[in-house]
Formats: structure tokens, sequence, C-alpha cells
């Protein structure tokens, strides 16, 4: 990877968290016209062991234990993943790497593990939809 990459991609995941905070434009009082204190509403632990992370008021948890799985949530309900897609770039100390996900019912599924301390943007779109969410490793 040359220097010229490496640099755009930290830019590209640096600018990142700015990005996400507007994109779902969720915010407490946000005027939603739904209480937070509502019995499992935005309840946004880890149901699978992984890292959760919120994009357009969806809940994403990435999972890499005995391969990847990528869950998506909508205010705790699981969503079906069937007809959508899910690609991961993965930015770690050995580079930078692409991984396709494949639908697999209440997630996205890949053989690949990731590397700690790795940053990765996931790109997925659903229903016509495409966002990006971005998880670091720990």
């Amino acid at each position: 990877m040359n220097a010229r990459t490496l640099i755009l991609l930290s830019c590209l995941l640096a600018a990142t968290p700015a990005l996400a905070d507007k994109s779902h434009g969720h915010a407490h009082g946000d005027g939603h016209g739904h209480s937070h204190a509502e019995e499992g509403a935005h309840d946004h632990a880890p149901k699978h062991g992984g890292i959760v992370s919120e994009a357009n008021d969806l809940d994403f948890e990435l999972v890499s234990q005995d391969g990847l799985r990528l869950f998506v949530r909508d205010h705790g309900e699981p969503v079906n993943t069937d007809g959508g897609s899910a690609k991961l770039t993965v930015v770690s100390k050995d580079g930078k790497q692409d991984i396709e996900l494949a639908p697999a019912g209440e997630h996205f599924a890949g053989t690949a593990q990731l590397p700690a301390g790795a940053r990765v943007v996931a790109r997925v779109t659903l229903g016509g939809r495409t966002m990006a969410v971005r998880f670091a490793m720990p």
C-alpha cells in the first residue's frame, strides 16, 4: 500500500464518525416521537458478543468469533438480510482488505477473521438503501 492510499484511508476513517453522527440524525431529545424510556427501545447492548455501532436508526453488531457475522437490528428486533449485501473494508497494520459477507437470515456471514486493532467500515445495502457503519476492533 503506498503512502498516498494510506493517507486517504486514514482521512476517510477519521471523518467517518462525524459523518455517521449526522447521517443517522439520532440524539437524545431528538423529537423522533418515541420515548427512550420505552421498554427495550434503543437497547444498544451486544446480543452476540460483538461490537455494536448505530447508523440510520439501525444497530449493527460485528462479531469476529468463529468467522464473521454482522447482525442488524431495528429497535431491538432482528432484520432479515435476505436480498441485501454487506462488504467490509478492513484497515490494519497489515494493510487494507475487502471482505464480502453473504446474507444469512438475521445476519450477514463470512469466514475471515479480523485482526486486533483493525478499523472496519461496513457498507450494507438493505431494502435499496446503502449505509456505512464504522467499527474499531479491540
